[in-house]
């Protein structure tokens, strides 16, 4: 734990102030008017104000260093469960307040709710994995060589994230249900997402992939699609956990969140 007064103490003490008293790797300890900030490299993730509070920022890279250095400021500790943050019983959130004594002020979301909707996200992440598969092994796997135009977005990018979520997994899964099958239009669809998993697994002979990856699904053996869109997903499942949880809580009576995981409109006030 490291009060305001410490903090003040140990950046009064430093030569360089524009850069700042070395706190650890790549993490310096500046002043913000009468707060002091732990930064580590560009992102300010404590804010430790004169009133004895910490304001905690990820900046969206929710690693272990981030984590490590917070433990090693705040007066709580940040833990992880199910690839969630939480500090006590309450869901980690960027911008959340803590006091001096480790508690979470101010509104919050209860651990147990963040973490039914994160298993809501890994059944649907799933159920859309088969989806791409199964249009792999009907043959449309020759189409993927269409999507060279599309570049990969950063996982944390807001509008990737709602666009795959909202326009794509929650679509493909409730149409399907719906109807039992997914019409033409979703074919290209799902094939950009298979594209885009290749890339990002660092995969650039794209010629070389599709052709191995052709004759497998031909044969009926999806492995390298299958685990590239598990390790596609499951950098962004956290974030999707995230992104939902925000909007339930700044628009609870939103239809497409009750409707997708059936949530009474009690929970919803809850969070």
């Amino acid at each position: 734990m490291l009060t305001h007064k410490e903090a003040k103490s140990l950046f009064d003490e430093c030569r360089n102030k524009s850069r700042g008293y070395l706190l650890a790797h790549k993490t310096h300890i500046h002043m913000r008017g009468r707060s002091c900030a732990v930064r580590l490299y560009n992102t300010d993730i404590v804010i430790i104000r004169p009133d004895g509070t910490y304001r905690i920022n990820t900046g969206g890279l929710r690693t272990t260093t981030t984590k490590r250095r917070m433990n090693h400021v705040l007066p709580c500790v940040v833990k992880q469960q199910n690839g969630l943050w939480s500090i006590g019983d309450s869901f980690f959130q960027d911008g959340m307040l803590v006091g001096h004594d480790g508690v979470v002020v101010g509104e919050k979301i209860p651990l147990s709710y963040a973490c039914k909707t994160k298993r809501e996200v890994d059944r649907y992440c799933k159920k859309f994995i088969a989806l791409v598969l199964d249009m792999c092994v009907t043959g449309l796997i020759e189409e993927l060589l269409a999507f060279k135009k599309y570049h990969l977005p950063n996982h944390n990018n807001k509008k990737h994230l709602n666009d795959l979520w909202w326009n794509e997994i929650l679509d493909a899964v409730n149409e399907n249900k719906r109807i039992g099958r997914l019409p033409y239009g979703f074919y290209h669809r799902l094939m950009k997402w298979a594209y885009l998993s290749m890339i990002e697994r660092g995969h650039h002979d794209n010629e070389w992939c599709w052709s191995h990856i052709r004759r497998a699904c031909n044969k009926g053996d999806c492995y390298m699609v299958r685990h590239n869109l598990q390790v596609f997903m499951r950098k962004r499942k956290v974030n999707m956990t995230q992104m939902i949880l925000d909007k339930c809580k700044t628009d609870a009576d939103s239809p497409s969140v009750s409707v997708s995981y059936g949530i009474s409109e009690k929970e919803l006030e809850m969070t």
